[in-house]
């Protein structure tokens, strides 16, 4: 296995993917999942929503997304994850797009590293992250944690459609968020996807 390249935006921008990620144990962060091609597609759809602005990846996996928000003219980007292996590897692999760390974020748990991005964050966004029920509320404490008394930040997420009974926007308004169904998707692998907006309440 080597490094192959990723292709977007009608092949004008290639990111760098070392293809020995895939075999590494226990990590759900080492593939480009459907819902993470429709969060790279909504930044590239929509620039100027992440030109010049401080964005923080949730959940981030290769942190491929991040790239392509640094790739577009953001400030700043931070890819996180709990494991950090996968977007490590990819920053390292892309040194010509500017601006983009990786941090280690485990949800529901405020770092210093955390303390010192809250309130300083104008886009979130997270591709996939509402997969399992029980880490719904640790991300969402995380994510209003992070936009805290800002009523102009974002939070944009994708979401596969396992659980129709599940109703994320109720646990947001739990926390003071208000999400948005932004878009509904089915991409090519016949997976369902979601596109939300959140922002707080009030």
């Amino acid at each position: 296995m080597g490094v192959s390249e990723v292709e977007l935006d009608e092949g004008r921008l290639s990111i760098r993917v070392d293809d020995s990620l895939s075999v590494l144990d226990g990590s759900l962060g080492c593939f480009m999942w459907p819902s993470a091609e429709v969060l790279v597609n909504l930044i590239l759809d929509n620039p100027e929503v992440f030109r010049g602005k401080r964005v923080v990846e949730l959940g981030c996996g290769l942190g491929i997304p991040s790239l392509v928000a640094a790739a577009r003219g953001a400030l700043s980007v931070t890819a996180s994850d709990a494991d950090t292996r996968s977007a490590l590897r990819t920053v390292s692999l892309n040194p010509s797009i500017p601006n983009c760390s990786v941090l280690q974020v485990n949800w529901g748990l405020v770092s210093p590293e955390v303390s010192s991005l809250a309130g300083h964050v104008d886009v979130l966004i997270a591709a996939d992250c509402f997969y399992d029920s029980k880490l719904f509320k640790p991300l969402i404490s995380t994510v209003a944690y992070l936009i805290q008394d800002r009523n102009d930040a974002v939070f944009f997420f994708t979401h596969t459609i396992r659980d129709s009974s599940r109703n994320i926007t109720n646990l947001l308004r739990n926390f003071g968020l208000r999400g948005t169904l932004i878009d509904h998707t089915v991409h090519k692998t016949n997976t369902e996807i979601e596109t939300y907006a959140v922002e707080n309440i009030g």
